[in-house]
């Protein structure tokens, strides 16, 4: 689960995703680079060296990969413990108290 706080302009603003599965959650831990590694062999990544996650991988293809391998993503809005399948293209952050 990842939990992201700060603040922009008028207010404080937060955020939490979590991935899982249902079945053989221990691969989890190696997406990235299994997504990594298959799009250098697919000659799909035009940089070298070091590159920002953004730079190679979108939020959508991540989502994509993901679901790919019956990995779930959900949300949770702040102040509420309920978790929601994550199904949106995009990433918003959601207005809260930190």
């Amino acid at each position: 689960m990842v939990e992201v706080s700060g603040g922009l302009g008028s207010g404080a603003r937060q955020m939490s995703l979590s991935v899982y599965s249902e079945e053989n959650g221990e691969v989890i831990p190696s997406v990235l680079a299994s997504i990594a590694v298959q799009k250098i062999l697919n000659a799909e990544v035009g940089y070298e060296g070091i590159v920002p996650l953004h730079r190679w991988l979108s939020k959508d293809e991540f989502v994509a990969q993901l679901s790919k391998r019956d990995i779930k993503v959900v949300s949770k809005k702040p102040c509420s413990d309920e978790w929601e399948l994550f199904l949106e293209p995009e990433l918003t952050l959601h207005k809260g108290s930190v």
